[in-house]
């Protein structure tokens, strides 16, 4: 069958769970919860390519930063990955080997996130891109040789108001 997994917040348990539902046939299953103090993360759950499971990212049961948590389709098992410490992350996508994974997520004191890819089962993560742009949703051909993601350029300019007068601006940069 054909099946979709996204994380449900419920409110009334003070709680979030990932949800597999089978698109053929509208059933659905919760796969694990977390408190909302734990959670998950924002980023949509990933299926690893052999379809037996999937990446989130979860707060750290430790401390207030992301964890990526692999999950057992079967049985609904967490495991925690090796993840570095970073203030955020959006996004995470199995690569087609199923050995590694891409991530978005902002480095600790840095002021935008990057794309990092993480080998598994040992943690090492290598960064992929390093400039002052922000990135996130990414997506991986089927064969892991081209990458997608949304980039976020932020731009300013700099102009002055002779009198503060909105209608004599003027463009410095």
């Amino acid at each position: 069958g054909l099946y979709a997994a996204f994380v449900r917040r419920d409110t009334t348990r003070d709680m979030a769970a990932i949800v597999i539902t089978n698109l053929a046939g509208g059933e659905e299953r919760e796969l694990s919860s977390r408190s909302s103090f734990g959670g998950y993360g924002t980023g949509a759950p990933a299926w690893s390519p052999d379809g037996r499971k999937i990446v989130v990212f979860g707060g750290s049961m430790k401390e207030a930063r992301p964890q990526l948590v692999e999950v057992d389709v079967e049985s609904g098992a967490e495991a925690e990955l090796p993840t570095p410490k970073w203030t955020d992350a959006t996004r995470a996508v199995w690569m087609p080997n199923g050995k590694q994974i891409v991530v978005a997520a902002r480095a600790i004191e840095e002021p935008t996130s990057q794309l990092w890819l993480i080998d598994l089962p040992n943690g090492q993560v290598r960064r992929l891109t390093n400039d002052l742009e922000t990135y996130f949703w990414i997506s991986v051909s089927a064969d892991g040789k081209m990458l997608v993601t949304r980039q976020q350029r932020l731009s300013a300019n700099l102009g002055l108001f002779e009198g503060g007068d909105p209608n004599k601006a003027r463009q410095l940069t």
